[in-house]
């Protein structure tokens, strides 16, 4: 991994592609967990060490669909997603998915 986490991301662990695309919508459902779970962490820790100024940046400019679109299980999440994964989830999981992949494009 590229970066620190405050709480480690989910894994499908070392198993086939056919398995994990068949296992992939409870894996996003997750994701979508861990990376609201993520920038909780993130502003908590913030909150107690950082200035008044570098958390209101943090307040604008990052949310949990960017933490999720700049982890690497959401470009590997991307490979194995396909219309039957995508139809799973629920419509604010399908929304909080299409949100990160925009930032995710927008940042890459």
């Amino acid at each position: 991994m590229s970066r620190r986490y405050y709480t480690e991301p989910p894994t499908q662990g070392n198993i086939p592609d056919f398995l994990k695309k068949a296992y992939l919508a409870d894996h996003m459902h997750n994701l979508i967990q861990w990376a609201k779970l993520e920038y909780t962490a993130g502003m908590n820790y913030l909150n107690a060490h950082a200035s008044m100024r570098t958390i209101m940046y943090f307040q604008q400019e990052v949310s949990a669909m960017r933490v999720l679109a700049e982890s690497e299980a959401f470009r590997e999440l991307l490979e194995l997603l396909n219309e039957q994964n995508y139809n799973k989830l629920s419509h604010r999981e399908r929304a909080f998915i299409r949100r990160a992949f925009e930032l995710f494009r927008a940042l890459s």
